[in-house]
């Protein structure tokens, strides 16, 4: 686990190993589609929750599939370094390393999941029509807390 380093941008903790430059770089702005579906919030706010949800109401949206189960990618993907990946090759890392040579991989309309606060969160989503569903919980309700 050394290969993770912890990564503050903006004040935010964000995954490790994400590429800065990259996320600075407009990587995300240009990746999001019209039709596109983000289901964004604090980690343990109810986003896979959601996410079920969604996919059980619309099962035409695109996601990928991990053994018997339906994936949406994250945004995050998108930025993390690829070479902490290695070369594990286990579906859901596959899809990973897929999505980022080739953010086109999923069709239309997709589903996508974000754990990036407002302050990074691509802007362009809201100009461009993206669907943003915001999930926002009591920080009583979500906080944990470690040893």
């Amino acid at each position: 686990m050394d290969s993770f380093q912890k990564c503050i941008y903006k004040g935010y903790t964000l995954y490790p190993n994400t590429d800065i430059p990259k996320l600075e770089s407009g990587v995300l702005e240009k990746f999001l589609r019209k039709d596109d579906i983000i289901v964004q919030g604090f980690p343990k706010s109810g986003n896979t929750w959601m996410i079920f949800l969604l996919q059980e109401l619309y099962p035409d949206l695109n996601v990928f599939q991990h053994g018997g189960k339906k994936v949406p990618p994250m945004l995050e993907w998108l930025l993390v370094d690829p070479s902490v990946l290695g070369e594990a090759d286990p579906p859901l890392l596959r899809g990973l390393k897929l999505f980022q040579t080739d953010p086109g991989v999923t069709l239309s309309p997709r589903l996508i999941k974000s754990h990036f606060p407002y302050e990074v969160f691509p802007k362009q989503a809201l100009l461009t029509g993206t669907k943003v569903i915001y999930i926002a919980r009591n920080p009583k309700d979500v906080v944990t807390i470690t040893g």
